[in-house]
C-alpha cells in the first residue's frame, strides 16, 4: 500500500515512539536492578563502553547516509539495477569497515585500564567486558546490517523499528531474568551482545520479503563511487562531531571523576537523553520525504515547509527543556533517592545542553535530506578540538560535571549552529537568514520566562511522593503550553502548523484503519 508523504511521517513516527518508549522503560527498570542490587560502578561501566564503543563506530564515516541519500532518486524511478549495484557495494563497504573496527578496537584494548578513574569492581576484567561489547557492534557491520538501507530510502523506518521492537523486548527479558536471579554481570552483557544476530537476520528476511527485486549484484560506475566517496569525505568530519562531542563527555568524566560520578551523571543523562530519542524517531521520520519534497519542489514550498516544521521543533523542545527543569530532579529523587540529586543550578546547564544540542534538529534535518555534508565540512573538526582542549581544562580546574557541559554548549551553539545556519539558507535557501535567527531567539527567551514561571507554580505543590510527582507533571503540561500559546497566538504559522498536524493525524488514521479492515 502506497502512502503520501505525510502520512509516512505520521505512521514512522507512531512505530518510532512505540519502540523509544518500550525502549525508555525497560533500561530504566534494568537500571535500576543494576544500581540497586549490584552497585553503582556498573551502571558507570555500562555507559563508558557504550561511549567508547560509539566512537569506535565512527569508522563507519557516514557511508549508510551517502548510500540511503543516492537510493532515493533511483527507488523513486524504479531503477532496480542501480539500487541493486548501490546494495552491493554497500555490503562490501560494511565489510570493510567491520574490519576496520575490529582492528582499531584491538589497538585501544591495552589502554582500557587508563579510561576508569579511581577503583572499579573487583569481580570485573576490563578488557575482557570492552571486547565483548567490541564483539556486538563488529558482528551488525559483517551479518545483514547493510539492508537497513533498503527500508530508510523507501521511508520505511517502521519496518526497523518493528523488528528492533521484538527483538529489544526479547533482550531486556532475558537480561531481567539473570539480574534477578543470578546478578551477574558479564551474563547480562553477553545477551546484548549476541541479540545482534536475530535482530540482524531479521533485517534480512524483511527486506528480501518486501523487496524481492532487489538484489547485491552489479556494479556501479567509476562516477558514481567517486560522488559516494566525495560525500563521505564530507561526512566524516560530520560523524565524527555527532557523535564525539557527545559521546566523549562519558570518557573524560571517567577518566577524571570516577565511575561513580559517570554513574551519578549517567542517570541524568539517561532521562535526558530519552527525551532526545522520541525527538529523535519524530525528525528521523521526516528525513526521506524532505529528501523528496526537495527534489519535487519548489524551492518556495521547501522554505515554507521549513519555516512551519521548525517552528513546531523548536515549540517541542521549549516544552521538553522545560519539563526538564522543573521535573528531572524530583523524578531523581523518587526513583533513586535525594542523594542522588544534583543541586538546581546543575540542572540548569543540563537542560540548556539539552536545549543548544536539540533545537538545532530541524536545519540538520534539511541539511542532510539535500546532502550539504560537504559545504561545512570544517565545522566539527573544529568543534571536537575546541571541547576537548575546554573540558580537559575546565575539568582539571573545577573538577565537577559542568567542566564537560559547558564546552559542549559553547561549541553547539557558537560554532555549529551559525556554521549550520549560515550553509542552509546560503546553499539550499538561497535567502537571508536573519528572519530564522531572530525567531529562535525570541523562542529561546519564551522558553526561559516559561520554565521559571512553570518551575515556580511546581514548587508550590507541597506533596511528595508519587501523588504530588503526578501533579507536578500536569502543572507542566498545562503552565507553559499556555505561556507559548498566549505569546504565539497571532503567529499565522502557529495555526497553519496546527490545522496541518490535525490533518496528517486524521489522514493517518484513516488510513490505518483502512488497513486493518
Amino acid at each position: 500500500m502506497k502512502y503520501k508523504r505525510t502520512e509516512r511521517v505520521i505512521i514512522n513516527s507512531i512505530y518510532g515512539i512505540i519502540y523509544k518508549i518500550t525502549s525508555i522503560i525497560l533500561p530504566f527498570v534494568i537500571r535500576t536492578i543494576i544500581i540497586k542490587q549490584i552497585g553503582e560502578a556498573y551502571a558507570g561501566l555500562n555507559s563508558l563502553f557504550t561511549s567508547v564503543l560509539s566512537i569506535l563506530s565512527l569508522a563507519e564515516l557516514g557511508f549508510s547516509n551517502a548510500v540511503v541519500y543516492s537510493m532515493y532518486r533511483p527507488i523513486e524511478m524504479g531503477d532496480i539495477q542501480k539500487i541493486s549495484a548501490l546494495l552491493n557495494y554497500f555490503k562490501k563497504i560494511y565489510k570493510v569497515i567491520g574490519t576496520t573496527i575490529l582492528a582499531v578496537g584491538i589497538c585501544v584494548l591495552p589502554f582500557i585500564d587508563n579510561l576508569v578513574s579511581g577503583a572499579y569492581p573487583e569481580d570485573i576484567n576490563l578488557r575482557l567486558l570492552y571486547l565483548m561489547y567490541l564483539a556486538n557492534i563488529v558482528m551488525g557491520y559483517y551479518l545483514f546490517a547493510y539492508r537497513t538501507s533498503l527500508f530508510l530510502a523507501d521511508q520505511r523506518n517502521d519496518v526497523i523499528t518493528k523488528i528492533m521492537l521484538y527483538t529489544t523486548l526479547l533482550q531486556y527479558l532475558l537480561q531481567f531474568i539473570i539480574l534477578i536471579l543470578f546478578k551477574n554481570y558479564y551474563f547480562y552483557i553477553l545477551v546484548f551482545v549476541l541479540m545482534v544476530i536475530p535482530q540482524n537476520f531479521a533485517y534480512y528476511c524483511v527486506s528480501k520479503k518486501l523487496y524481492p527485486q532487489y538484489i547485491c549484484s552489479g556494479d556501479m560506475t567509476l562516477n558514481e563511487r567517486r560522488k559516494i566517496t566525495s560525500q563521505v569525505k564530507a561526512l566524516i568530519g560530520h560523524k565524527i562531531g555527532a557523535t564525539a562531542i557527545i559521546s566523549i563527555d562519558s570518557i573524560i568524566i571517567s577518566s577524571f571523576l570516577g565511575l561513580v560520578e559517570l554513574s551519578r551523571y549517567g542517570n541524568y543523562y539517561y532521562i535526558i537523553n530519552s527525551v532526545v530519542a522520541i525527538g529523535v524517531i519524530v525528525s528521523q521520520s521526516m528525513l526521506g520525504s524532505i529528501g523528496n519534497k526537495i527534489i519535487t519542489s519548489s524551492q518556495v514550498e521547501v522554505i515554507k515547509l521549513f519555516d512551519n516544521l521548525s517552528s513546531a521543533w523548536m515549540w517541542f523542545v521549549s516544552w521538553c527543556s522545560i519539563a526538564i527543569f522543573c521535573l528531572i530532579n524530583p523524578f531523581v529523587s523518587l526513583w533513586l533517592g535525594e542523594k542522588f540529586c544534583y543541586p538546581q543550578i546543575y540542572v540548569a546547564v543540563m537542560v540548556l545542553y539539552y536545549y543548544s544540542w536539540q533545537f538545532r534538529t530541524m536545519g540538520l534535518i534539511f541539511k542532510d535530506a539535500d546532502g550539504l555534508w560537504q559545504n561545512d565540512w570544517y565545522k566539527p573538526y573544529m568543534g571536537v578540538f575546541v571541547k576537548i582542549v575546554l573540558s580537559i581544562s575546565f575539568v582539571l580546574m573545577f573538577h565537577n560535571i559542568l567542566s564537560v557541559l559547558i564546552p559542549t554548549i559553547i561549541v553547539l551553539l557558537f560554532i555549529y549552529f551559525p556554521i549550520e545556519t549560515a550553509i542552509l539558507y546560503k546553499v539550499l535557501f538561497q535567502c537571508n537568514k536573519r528572519k530564522y535567527l531572530s525567531n529562535s531567539l525570541f523562542i529561546f527567551f519564551q522558553t526561559i520566562v516559561a520554565a521559571f514561571v512553570t518551575y515556580y507554580c511546581v514548587a508550590l505543590i507541597p506533596m511528595s511522593g508519587v501523588f504530588g510527582f503526578s501533579l507536578k507533571i500536569i502543572v507542566v503540561l498545562i503552565v507553559p503550553n499556555v505561556i507559548l500559546f498566549v505569546i504565539n497566538r497571532k503567529n499565522p504559522i502557529f495555526f497553519e502548523v496546527r490545522n496541518k498536524i490535525f490533518e496528517m493525524i486524521e489522514n493517518a488514521y484513516a488510513k490505518i484503519m483502512k488497513r486493518n479492515e
